[in-house]
């Protein structure tokens, strides 16, 4: 989520619909309550996405080093690029829920380790052990190298 979608969904205001955004906000539901501090559905939303660079082997972004390839030698005039239209739901979680979550998982995490290095001797990836916690992308990379 770039920082512009978080700033509007995290302080909604309906005042601000337009053609190309509408959302609202809702109470979360009772029970769920001590999880979620808001629930803002999004009923309409326009998405542009453009194609201004590019990179081989590390994604770019806005929290990336990586050095974007220009599309063309000289400047551009015009980029490739795609408008989506779509809806969604934006749920944000209480900061000290996920903080103790996260506390909790952290002092589970010699079992997690134990559960990923069985779970790679199951299928014989004898390869450099690459467990790296709460990173999604770890089997990704043990398979790229």
């Amino acid at each position: 989520m770039k920082l512009p979608e978080w700033k509007l969904f995290s302080k909604p205001d309906p005042a601000k619909n337009s053609a190309n955004l509408r959302l609202r906000v809702e109470t979360p539901p009772a029970k769920y309550a001590p999880w979620i501090e808001s629930v803002v559905p999004i009923d309409r939303l326009r998405e542009v996405q453009a194609l201004a660079g590019f990179t081989r082997l590390e994604s770019g972004g806005d929290d990336s080093t990586a050095k974007l390839a220009p599309l063309r030698r000289g400047p551009a005039e015009w980029v490739p690029a795609a408008e989506v239209r779509g809806e969604g739901l934006f749920l944000r979680l209480s900061e000290s829920k996920v903080s103790e979550w996260l506390e909790k998982a952290r002092s589970l995490e010699a079992q997690f380790f134990g559960a990923h290095r069985r779970w790679r001797a199951q299928r014989a990836w004898n390869h450099r052990l690459d467990f790296r916690g709460y990173d999604t992308s770890c089997c990704i990379r043990c398979h790229m190298r």
